[in-house]
């Protein structure tokens, strides 16, 4: 399964199931990792850093752990979302016919 057929299928069946009954493998590679877990490169590799049992090793291949993923998404802690502030409204016409400061005057004086 080429990597962007296991990117589809995982991002389709999270749409349908929740997170508990996903039918995936218990290894694969990084850039699988990377699209079931929403998190970069980077961030996986600092997460091996303080994870060892994360990263395995098989020839030249590296190979994520997802339970030990599964574990480490667990533990991040919840998002806190707050509505942006309201911007106060425009004036109709308020900015119609402004100059830049410094802006050179018509070619007409």
């Amino acid at each position: 399964m080429s990597r962007y057929a296991f990117v589809r299928k995982y991002r389709t069946e999270t749409n349908l199931m929740s997170h508990a009954t996903i039918n995936r493998p218990r290894f694969g590679k990084i850039p699988a990792a990377t699209a079931y877990s929403g998190l970069g490169r980077t961030k996986l590799y600092e997460e091996a850093a303080a994870n060892p049992n994360l990263f395995r090793k098989s020839g030249a291949a590296t190979i994520v752990d997802f339970d030990v993923l599964d574990a480490i998404l667990e533990r991040l802690p919840p998002a806190k979302i707050s509505m942006p502030r309201s911007r106060k409204p425009r004036q109709p016409g308020s900015d119609l016919g402004a100059t830049r400061p410094g802006a050179r005057e018509s070619a007409d004086e």
